[in-house]
């Protein structure tokens, strides 16, 4: 933080990099020294599996990363992420008023996630202002129908999804790890919008 990244690197030499806070603080220094892609090695696989208290810094740095190396749409998708988690806790805490504006920006990120569009709708109706929750809801309606159209459609597809990403989210859903495996499926089908299967897993 003090921008003495020489001695940054000296601290961390040596240390175990299996450690998911070691290798936070060696993908931010990376960053700190001008090697996003470096970065983006070392941070991605703690996507899939990291201490939920270091969630925040973690995709902000993710964040970055993807911005550095020019994959806006992957940046933009972990920011609507964000948003919406903490929108969602919002929620849960009854902070409606505080959640409006979070939710709002993952659903302008996010337009086609119905999570986003369902808890933006619980945020409306909890701050009073209820012709809007309707109209949210009624988005929300909309993309359930179409994920369900989709849903139907995935199960004609005979060929297993080939990125080893789609594949690491396919074993976390096994393992029951669903809210990482949708990070790794949102973040696919940011990068590859054409793409069927990152669509047909973040439905499941």
């Amino acid at each position: 933080q003090l921008g003495k990244s020489g001695e940054a690197e000296e601290l961390l030499a040596g240390t175990p990099e299996d450690q998911p806070e070691v290798r936070l603080l060696r993908g931010k220094l990376l960053l700190a020294t001008g090697d996003p892609r470096g970065a983006l090695a070392m941070l991605q696989p703690l996507a899939a599996q990291h201490p939920l208290e270091m969630e925040s810094d973690l995709y902000r740095m993710l964040a970055d990363a993807y911005l550095a190396t020019g994959d806006s749409a992957a940046a933009i998708a972990l920011s609507g992420a964000i948003a919406r988690a903490y929108g969602r806790m919002l929620v849960a805490a009854g902070r409606h008023a505080d959640a409006v504006a979070l939710l709002e920006r993952a659903t302008a990120l996010l337009p086609a996630d119905t999570q986003s569009w369902q808890s933006y709708g619980q945020a409306l109706t909890g701050a009073g202002r209820r012709e809007e929750a309707q109209q949210a809801f009624t988005r929300f309606t909309e993309l359930a129908a179409k994920a369900q159209e989709a849903a139907t459609a995935a199960a004609k597809v005979p060929n297993l999804p080939e990125t080893p990403e789609l594949r690491q989210a396919m074993k976390l859903m096994e393992l029951g790890h669903y809210e990482k495996a949708l990070e790794i499926t949102m973040q696919e089908a940011a990068r590859a919008p054409g793409d069927l299967w990152p669509r047909v897993l973040t439905i499941r």
